[in-house]
């Protein structure tokens, strides 16, 4: 065996696995999250408003759902597991937004 292999094996060998999937899952999860918003940045104008019509904008809206959670697990990664980060930013949100959804089918019910 040569030089060159022998130290490829003891770098593979080294290689804390257990980072490297985090760090592979932080950015997997953050670029997507990212490539979530990018319609959603392009389409928050009175004028994309109007040309897609009030509920296609809605619909395509909806996926700050989508972002949110993967913005979520990429802090999770990136915090390598540890959850108290970020459930101390995320609870707040996700408590509001339950109540926000528990109010609308209330206010549907009332009517």
């Amino acid at each position: 065996m040569d030089d060159a292999t022998q130290a490829f094996l003891y770098a593979i060998l080294h290689l804390n696995w257990q980072k490297s999937c985090f760090a592979v899952l932080t950015y997997l999860f953050g670029w997507c999250g990212f490539l979530v918003l990018i319609p959603l940045a392009a389409t928050s104008t009175h004028v994309a408003i109007k040309k897609m019509g009030g509920n296609t904008w809605k619909k395509l809206h909806r996926l700050v759902y989508v972002a949110a959670l993967l913005s979520a697990l990429h802090w999770l990664f990136k915090e390598n597991g540890q959850v108290a980060p970020v459930f101390v930013h995320f609870v707040p949100l996700v408590l509001l937004e339950l109540y926000r959804i528990y109010r609308s089918f209330y206010d549907k019910r009332q009517a």
